[in-house]
């Protein structure tokens, strides 16, 4: 099929032997789910036996996150199979897809070293916009510090203000993070340390709430607004989910920051010039359910290397000939989605 780009590669159905176990994704279009269960904290986030998320029934089980459900230790992977669910369905629309969180998360693990050079660079050279510090933000810090594992408490180091702390964990924690405080019936952004953001500005993003912060989004909010709503609020302290969303770029540079200047994906950019780009997200209630931490692993990879790895050739090129225009105009690839669409 001639659209102007090369073709999409054959499926091919293999995966990479360093592959992770698969694990149950559930896809949350209704809140009536009997498949979605939130995962059990260990006794040191304080949660007092099993519990569910409150819109979510069903599924008794005991989980905690030592659970046998794969590590998320931030290590180098190549692409693996199962990244091709995030094309499923007929066509695009905004989705949930939530598994039960990995151990992990509030840990150092293993990232690449170049990794945290970046980090550890930015949090010095660029520090006004990778680390934003707002009204409500030291409590939530506070909080939530002695619940990470040793060495990133370790790297806090001996600073007294919770801002300072916060930089020193964050050039040893490859996820980026933001802090969310809860005001009436919505949680606010009011913290964040965000090295690598997908065209987006955390500076900018200080203060709103959920709701605010997605606004620029097209049709994220009338589709999915609500629900995002009520699974924030009915978190209980200690719950952890995580999910997969990802995008588009014209470069595998993880500091994607609308400020700085980096290549975009153009009307006639080949295929093998494009480059995938997965954010591994977590949600964490604490602090008596007052505050969320929301954590951002970015990885990329060529595009090309993804459809090779997941056989999801046919089920990524249904999903940009059926995304509406402004959306592909906001994910930064618009003109390339309509040659894709129209083979103009």
């Amino acid at each position: 099929m001639d659209r102007g780009i090369r073709t999409l590669p054959p499926a091919n159905p293999r995966a990479s032997s360093a592959s992770p176990k698969p694990r149950r994704v559930v896809v949350v279009d209704s809140w009536n789910s009997s498949e979605l269960a939130p995962p059990e904290r260990d006794s040191k986030m304080g949660v007092p036996g099993r519990g569910q998320h409150p819109d979510a029934p069903g599924l008794d089980r005991d989980r905690s996150l030592k659970a046998d459900l794969g590590r998320m230790d931030f290590s180098h992977q190549a692409p693996w199979a199962e990244l091709g669910q995030l094309f499923g369905g007929d066509a695009f629309r905004f989705q949930f897809h939530l598994s039960p969180a990995r151990a992990g998360w509030l840990e150092a693990g293993q990232p690449p070293r170049a990794t945290l050079e970046q980090r550890a660079m930015l949090l010095t050279a660029a520090r006004d916009r990778t680390l934003v510090w707002g009204d409500g933000a030291d409590a939530c810090w506070t909080a939530l510090e002695p619940l990470l594992g040793d060495s990133l408490r370790d790297h806090a180091g001996d600073a007294a203000e919770p801002r300072e702390r916060a930089a020193g964990v964050s050039q040893l924690w490859a996820p980026d993070f933001v802090l969310l405080r809860r005001v009436e019936e919505e949680f606010r952004f009011v913290a964040g340390s965000v090295c690598f953001p997908s065209a987006w500005d955390p500076v900018e993003k200080l203060g709103l709430t959920v709701t605010e912060v997605h606004g620029p989004v097209p049709g994220l909010n009338p589709e999915l607004g609500v629900r995002i709503r009520r699974f924030l609020n009915g978190l209980r302290p200690g719950q952890v989910f995580e999910r997969q969303n990802w995008s588009l770029a014209a470069t595998g540079a993880l500091d994607l920051h609308p400020g700085i200047p980096f290549p975009r994906i153009g009307r006639d950019t080949p295929l093998e010039a494009v480059w995938f780009r997965l954010e591994e997200q977590a949600f964490v209630s604490f602090d008596e359910g007052r505050s969320l931490l929301f954590l951002i692993h970015v990885r990329t990879w060529p595009l090309t290397e993804v459809l090779d790895a997941t056989g999801a050739a046919e089920a990524f090129e249904r999903m940009i000939r059926s995304m509406p225009p402004e959306v592909a105009r906001y994910k930064g690839f618009g003109p390339w989605a309509e040659r894709f669409r129209t083979g103009a």
